[in-house]
């Protein structure tokens, strides 16, 4: 691995499949780390993406949320000091509507408008029975080189186009080479809404053909 000093970029993952789909993105894989902090519980996966040195790592199984994030991110700062950007990336069940049709796969990147951070805290709001969600307080805003960043990547989509789907089929190659995909594939279905409910796995085989 490279010295312990030379990441700049840290990814925190709350489940398995998020963190296997980070380090299919990676454009080299670094060996290591040797050396953590004495009550560093975490495990890393280490790389590169763009020319950025990047120090990846997932939450305990069973055993995520606000509280474990935070001390995995503190652990990560003590065992790569000159980590300097920290993002909690993940996915999400999709919120349809008629205006924004966002589903499981969409890219969502959260950025600044109007009174809002663009960081939204679940439980820093309420909503009751047919009201709409009320927000009561916000996050501080993104650092501003990210949201520059955010502005330069829309820049480079207006002018060069979106190129995505290219990356996500590369990283899905990658993934595809390993038994992780498989067993992925064999256990994961789509069903329309409306469609019959599979109840057991004798019906799942008879439902797959």
């Amino acid at each position: 691995m490279l010295d312990a000093r030379n990441y700049t970029i840290g990814w925190i993952y709350a489940v398995e499949c998020e963190f296997v789909a980070a380090r299919a993105f990676l454009s080299k894989t670094h060996e290591g780390p040797i050396y953590l902090g004495i009550h560093d519980k975490n495990e890393y996966a280490l790389g590169e993406m763009a020319g950025h040195n990047i120090v990846i790592t997932v939450l305990p199984r069973d055993n995520y949320g606000i509280c474990q994030a935070t001390v995995a991110a503190a652990s990560m700062v003590y065992s790569f000091p000159n980590v300097r950007i920290g993002l909690m990336v993940g996915i999400g069940g999709g919120v349809p509507s008629a205006r924004n049709d966002i589903r499981l796969g969409a890219v969502v990147v959260g950025v600044p408008q109007g009174s809002h951070s663009a960081v939204l805290q679940y439980d820093l709001g309420k909503m009751a029975q047919g009201e709409a969600f009320e927000t009561r307080s916000h996050l501080n805003k993104a650092p501003s080189l990210l949201r520059s960043a955010v502005q330069k990547l829309e820049a480079r989509y207006h002018f060069d186009g979106v190129h995505l789907l290219d990356a996500v089929e590369k990283a899905a190659q990658k993934i595809e080479d390993g038994d992780y995909y498989l067993n992925f594939a064999k256990g994961h279905l789509i069903f329309r809404p409306g469609g019959p409910e599979v109840e057991d796995q004798a019906t799942l085989s008879s439902t797959m053909g």
